[in-house]
């Protein structure tokens, strides 16, 4: 493995610094985009070279997929902004710099490693576990279609991509779980919403890393994966661990109660049922869930 190069874009951000990571675990010399010397430093304190562009440096990122050997996709305009330019706005500057990344690879057999949502597909109307070959969803709240469809029909043009469908609940050091930590002080109550009894999809941040690089260095073309480690756990269990850390009680709102207190984004996002399996992940790719689950991460951070 000595000498082989990895680029990658989200680099410094939360999976991104798992993924460069487990690349760097694996023998790989991490280049990593990055938009300030706030990430660069975090980049070289992971091991990694930054690489200063954005993610509209189109030529800057064509020239580092062609001088990589893999090459992970997790830069995301709409995560970048801080949700401050409208989702479809965002959605076609990410896909613009994927082009860019797997434009340069059409015929290398190089892999190009995308991030993707667990919740692309339709949830089962029966509560039962979805895999990657389900119907795609049309009615959720960010259509992630948008970005995984253009994605993969690079396959059909000599690249060897594929996208990780990462689960919606991704916890590990600093991370969304402090945040709804955090989200449960400031309002004095941890949300569920009509009972909490949506059973949703979770993951350590640190498989969703491995598996990265799992994927990069035995995928075939046009293959999505799921990336969940835990598919049962309820809003109620979630959240009643949140509220146990938080030191706040549980408070059960109406789906209307919640659009009204939490707006439309976190009201759909912690009401929305996701059962992905990673079945496809651990057989294909011999993927393992090696970490612990959410609930003891939870419990964790309360000591």
């Amino acid at each position: 493995m000595s000498g082989k190069t990895a680029f990658i874009t989200g680099a410094s951000g939360f999976i991104g610094s798992a993924v460069t990571k487990a690349a760097i675990a694996k023998g790989y010399k991490v280049r990593g985009l990055s938009r300030s010397e706030e990430s660069d430093e975090k980049i070289r304190k992971l091991g990694g070279v930054p690489v200063r562009g954005e993610l509209t440096s189109h030529d800057l990122l064509a020239k580092e997929a062609a001088n990589a050997d893999i090459v992970c996709s997790l830069g995301d305009a709409f995560m970048g902004s801080k949700f401050t330019i409208p989702h479809d706005d965002a959605v076609k500057i990410t896909t613009a710099a994927i082009g860019a990344l797997a434009g340069a690879l059409v015929g290398t057999d190089k892999p190009l490693i995308v991030a993707s949502g667990a919740r692309i597909v339709r949830a089962d109307p029966n509560g039962g576990l979805t895999t990657e070959d389900d119907p795609l969803d049309e009615n959720s709240f960010f259509d992630r279609r948008l970005l995984e469809t253009p994605v993969l029909a690079w396959a059909q043009k000599g690249v060897r991509v594929a996208t990780i469908r990462i689960a919606p609940f991704v916890h590990g050091e600093g991370n969304l779980i402090e945040l709804l930590i955090g989200m449960a002080k400031s309002q004095g109550a941890a949300l569920v919403i009509d009972g909490g009894k949506v059973k949703t999809s979770t993951v350590h941040v640190d498989d969703v890393g491995r598996l990265f690089i799992l994927a990069a260095e035995k995928t075939k073309a046009g293959e999505s994966y799921n990336a969940t480690a835990e598919t049962d756990i309820t809003f109620a269990e979630f959240m009643g661990a949140i509220a146990t850390s938080a030191g706040v009680p549980v408070k059960d709102l109406t789906a209307e109660e919640a659009l009204a207190s939490i707006g439309p984004m976190w009201s759909d996002y912690l009401n929305q049922p996701c059962r992905a399996s990673s079945e496809k992940a651990k057989k294909v790719l011999g993927w393992e869930i090696q970490e612990i689950g959410l609930i003891e991460h939870i419990k964790e951070l309360s000591k």
